[in-house]
This record gives structure tokens, sequence and C-alpha cells, in this order.
């Protein structure tokens, strides 16, 4: 009723809603709902106004006048009471991360002459994360590789084949894109398929096996010279740490346990 008969009560319901699409095109979290909350805020005050004012008592039957004194009563224990508690909680909230970002990455000595090499992440406890490996480095005045490539979630046990001189086959045992974050880097509307090759500096990867879902199950990756070049560094994640990680000889085949969360 509040909309129908209130231009500004449109106003700001129609902002409110034009700004849910923009961030549905990504992964769902609460500080994307900024820009809606400045129009959920006038339209939740804007009502509380009216009812004040005595617009709701008017309403017919005693039902619908305890219906708008439960919204009120609703709209003043969760934003006014609930949310002050919650906010520092979920201004903190980030720091659960710091076991598997921040310290590890800050850690790990990477070597001379690393600002010149590639930086081969094999299994990283959380994929997400590794977007944030390198601006940790910078941040904290580390130096940093000059490039950065992440082979499979570290979250599930590992099967590693060395082929030849150059590549190396990987199986992990829930499959890669499995993740609840690995939407933001391969949309299930774009399905990769057995054959597949994705090329990128000094590496391509080919997607060897997926299953009927077109989940790929088995990629190899075939690097622009021998595992064993200077100009590649290669690490693993083991024990909430990252080591160095030596790639098996050509025929061997190696197995890595997935990673073990605490916070």
């Amino acid at each position: 009723p509040l909309v129908r008969r209130d231009r500004l009560a449109r106003f700001w319901l129609t902002g409110m809603l034009l700004s849910l699409p923009i961030i549905s095109a990504t992964t769902p979290h609460s500080r994307l709902l900024l820009f809606v909350g400045l129009g959920g805020m006038g339209l939740i005050a804007l009502w509380i106004q009216k009812y004040t004012e005595g617009v709701s008592a008017s309403a017919d039957g005693t039902g619908t006048r305890r219906f708008y004194r439960l919204v009120v009563t609703g709209f003043v224990v969760v934003h006014l009471i609930l949310a002050p508690l919650m906010l520092p909680l979920n201004a903190v909230s980030a720091a659960t991360m710091e076991p598997f970002l921040q310290g590890p990455a800050r850690a790990v000595d990477l070597g001379p002459g690393i600002e010149e090499k590639h930086l081969i992440l094999v299994n990283p406890p959380i994929v997400f994360l590794t977007n944030y490996f390198m601006l940790v480095r910078s941040l904290e005045g580390l130096p940093a590789p000059q490039r950065q490539r992440v082979l499979a979630p570290g979250d599930a046990t590992l099967s590693i084949s060395r082929e030849d001189a150059r590549t190396l086959i990987i199986r992990p045992e829930a499959g890669f894109l499995h993740g609840p974050f690995d939407n933001v880097f391969r949309s299930p509307t774009s399905p990769l398929r057995q054959g597949d090759r994705i090329a990128l500096t000094r590496m391509e990867v080919e997607i060897r096996e997926v299953d009927t879902d077109g989940t790929p199950e088995v990629a190899a990756y075939r690097f622009g010279v021998p595992l064993e070049d200077a100009s590649l560094r290669w690490l693993r994640w083991k024990d909430g740490a990252w080591v160095t990680f030596v790639p098996p000889s050509v025929g061997e085949t190696i197995t890595l346990s997935g990673a073990q969360f605490g916070f």
C-alpha cells in the first residue's frame, strides 16, 4: 500500500531493485549489498515514519494492525539491536583466512631472481585465495614472481604423473572446478570438453577427461621448458605452509593428500 500511494517509496524501491542485477553477476557476499541497502534503508525508514504517523492505524482489521506492529518490532530488533552487535564480528571475519593467505605468502622463501621466474602453485588449499598471493607479497615489499600459475585444487587428493620432460598429468580425486568459489573462474554455462586446450604464456593446459556432467577430471599441463628448468619455481601446500615441490620423474606417479582445514 505504501508503494502504491507514495512516490518517494517508489523511488527507493526502484533504486533498490535496479541495484540487484549488477551484484547477481558475481559471487554472493554481504558487502555487495551496499547500494541495495541504500534503497532498502530509505524504504524501511519511510514505512516506519508512516506507521508512527498513524497511517497503519487506519488499516481495516485488528489483525492488520498487529501485523504492522510485528513488522516494526522486527525491523527494530534486526537493524538497531542485532546488526550493531554483529558488525564487529563481520568486520573481523576476513581474519579467518589469514592462515591460508597473508602468513604463508609472507613466510615462503621464493629464492633469488624470482622476479624473472614463473611461480607454479601445485595444490593451493583454497584456489580462490591464490589471487592474493602476489598482491600480499607486493604490499609487504617482498619479491614477487613474474607470473603465477595454479594447477589444481588442494582440498582433495591429487594424483600427479609425469608424461614427458615438459608435461604433468593431474587427476584430482573430486575433479576440477568443484569448490564453492570455482564458478568465478569458469561458468557452468561454458563447460570445458575433452580435448579442449587453453594456451597461456609458456604453458598449455589440455583437458584429457571429463565426467558425464562436463566437469574436468584429468588435465595435462605442458610447459615451454623442462619442468626442472631454473625459470620455474614450484611450490606445494603442506601442513599449513608453502614448501618446495619436486616434479616426479618421467613415467612416475605421486600422490598429494588433500589439505586439512583448521582455523
